[in-house]
């Protein structure tokens, strides 16, 4: 019992960690496409101080590139996407006219944002998993100890209430029944074999006096 839901809860926290983590990568996917949209509106300023605002808004260095080459005036990070790379800046690139914005996110970031989505699902599968356990002991009381009793006082003779409820008394009476029965065919049988003998004992003397006779 234990093993089954306590695998079933684990693997439903892996896979609800799993979607979160997606859900979380589009999330930021979507908000580097709303700003580059934004970006790319006319009347919208883009200077260094807009930038800066950005970085400080989504906590991530920004980069715009065009023509494949980085825009040093209007980007935070003025080194090449591969060092980015490198030094573990996670990418979210998205269209912005001629022009492409990247929102380099660092790893304690996605780490934040993955831990906080992912720490409600853990913390109910692990709530989850707690009641299971209690149940599953709780299941062990009720039911099977009183099985274990019934059980271990069926050989000897009739057998007592062994509690767990009126499931477990109604087990009790019939068990009671069947043993009474089969106590009953077996006095039978006694019987049946004690007249098999007395007849083959009578038979003797009575084929002695016939012949003698």
């Amino acid at each position: 019992f234990l093993a089954l839901f306590g695998t079933a809860f684990v693997f439903v926290a892996v896979v609800s960690a799993y979607v979160v983590e997606r859900a979380i990568e589009r999330r930021f996917m979507a908000q580097a496409q709303g700003l580059a949209r934004l970006i790319s509106s006319r009347g919208f300023p883009l200077s260094s101080t807009t930038v800066l605002y950005i970085r400080e808004a989504y906590g991530a260095e920004v980069v715009i590139e065009e023509e494949g080459k980085i825009v040093p005036e209007l980007s935070t990070w003025k080194r090449s996407l591969e060092e980015a790379g490198v030094c573990g800046l996670l990418p979210v690139s998205a269209p912005m006219g001629k022009r492409t914005l990247h929102l380099l996110f660092s790893p304690e970031v996605m780490r934040g944002e993955f831990s906080h989505a992912v720490r409600p699902v853990l913390i109910i599968a692990a709530a989850g998993l707690l009641s299971v356990i209690l149940l599953g002991f709780y299941g062990t009381h009720r039911i099977v100890r009183p099985i274990e009793r019934l059980a271990a006082a069926a050989g000897e003779g009739k057998v007592p209430a062994v509690g767990g409820g009126p499931e477990m008394d109604a087990l009790v009476a019939a068990l009671n029944r069947l043993t009474e029965e089969v106590r009953q065919h077996e006095r039978w049988s006694v019987m049946g074999q004690m007249a098999v003998g007395i007849a083959h004992e009578l038979r003797n003397p009575l084929a002695a006096i016939k012949m003698t006779v």
